[in-house]
């Protein structure tokens, strides 16, 4: 494997045994898997840390039983976690791969869409198959991982690396279409795509320098859609070239702040070299007020005003109440960033994504 994939194993507790035992074969083969057996900790909230790492994680595999399919309990909630999560994807990326350790019913029908991997008469000719499902994930779709940087002087920072796929930037525009709602979230992307690509066209003519700075608020309330737009907006910098990689970095500003004197200032400048070629969104600007969170912003916005910035697209992103005051602390970054406006979805909008789910 080229990285370190993380990787969830759901089960049934009937199932422990081979759920194990894909846990060792997948830490040998050098990806990262998640069981709740050896990775939840006493006292840990079973709800909150298993949809998080359901969602941090690269793919979710769940081993399916005649046990899975008659079973209710904790093995279904994750699968309705793990199919919700699912629909965030576009069609071609893999993310759920069932295995079957014997002759069974698929137990959902979003599942029976999915190609599942026997394990069974042979358990190592389905590992393969498995990791082969990985590897081409790797080499040909958005990868997405939490990726973690942990040493003496830093401390532990978590963020999400999201690897866009290739695509052209027609097939970019389509998935933001495809998106319900944001018109004129859809409408402000286009116009970016068309005055890059008219300042592309003007440069070969000595008229004016492609380089140009691409930095933006993003505003709204959660569940906006303000993460999926910052995917596409890299894919997107990356075709134009405007970016070398198009990746996403996401991290909120309380994971910059450090514990100490000195240690905010490391751990943001580390985040800031790992978004190079990319797209870097920083969340939770409610922390701006301490004095730490002040630091981590000043030097972010410091690093977009160097000629290297001209890899490295940031979004800050907040809901409106918390972004007003942030921009009267900070009148002149409303002239340095762009500003898109997330609207709530409208119940139309609403009923329209929940018809789309339960297809």
């Amino acid at each position: 494997m080229n990285i370190s994939p993380k990787i969830f194993i759901s089960y049934a507790k009937e199932d422990l045994e081979a759920a194990k035992r894909l846990f060792d074969d997948l830490l040998h083969a050098g990806a990262e898997p998640w069981l709740d057996k050896e990775n939840l900790l006493p006292g840990q909230r079973w709800d909150v840390v298993i949809e998080d790492s359901i969602r941090s994680s690269q793919f979710f595999i769940v081993v399916l039983s005649t046990r899975t399919v008659s079973k209710k309990g904790f093995i279904q909630k994750e699968l309705r976690i793990a199919l919700d999560y699912l629909d965030e994807f576009p069609e071609t990326e893999i993310f759920i791969i069932p295995i079957r350790i014997e002759n069974c019913e698929v137990p959902h029908h979003k599942l029976e869409r999915i190609h599942y991997v026997d394990m069974f008469p042979s358990w190592e000719q389905g590992f393969k198959k498995v990791l082969q499902a990985i590897e081409v994930n790797e080499r040909n779709t958005a990868v997405y991982t939490s990726a973690k940087i942990d040493n003496e002087q830093l401390g532990e920072i978590n963020f999400d690396v999201t690897n866009q796929d290739k695509q052209d930037i027609s097939s970019l525009l389509r998935r933001l279409d495809q998106l319900i709602g944001l018109e004129q979230v859809k409408s402000e992307v286009k116009h970016i795509v068309t005055a890059i690509e008219s300042r592309k066209k003007l440069a070969k003519f000595s008229i004016i320098s492609p380089q140009f700075p691409y930095n933006f608020l993003f505003i709204g309330n959660p569940g906006t859609g303000k993460t999926t737009v910052a995917h596409i907006l890299g894919g997107i910098f990356r075709e134009l070239g405007v970016l070398s990689r198009g990746h996403l970095v996401e991290v909120t500003l309380p994971e910059l702040i450090g514990e100490y004197v000195g240690q905010t200032a490391s751990k943001t400048k580390l985040v800031i070299d790992s978004s190079r070629g990319g797209v870097l969104l920083i969340d939770g600007i409610n922390q701006y007020d301490s004095s730490f969170g002040g630091e981590a912003l000043s030097i972010v916005l410091e690093s977009i005003s160097r000629k290297e910035s001209d890899d490295l697209v940031l979004i800050i992103s907040g809901y409106p109440d918390e972004m007003s005051k942030f921009l009267s602390k900070n009148p002149g970054i409303k002239s340095r960033l762009r500003h898109i406006y997330f609207p709530d979805f409208s119940e139309k909008e609403l009923l329209e994504m929940l018809n789309k789910k339960s297809q």
